[in-house]
């Protein structure tokens, strides 16, 4: 049982690593697209 964890375990790490990273760019992408979502509304309201 041990032995058949370590072994599901050793492939999954990498997907497991890049499931962390990409949960955080998208993170990091809803916050950007919101940042320049209101920098582009603050122009267009400084604009008319």
């Amino acid at each position: 049982m041990k032995k058949r964890k370590a072994d599901r375990d050793s492939p999954g790490c990498l997907s497991f690593v890049w499931e962390i990273c990409w949960e955080r760019l998208v993170v990091i992408y809803h916050f950007i697209a919101v940042i320049c979502q209101n920098i582009f509304l603050y122009i267009r309201g400084e604009m008319r």
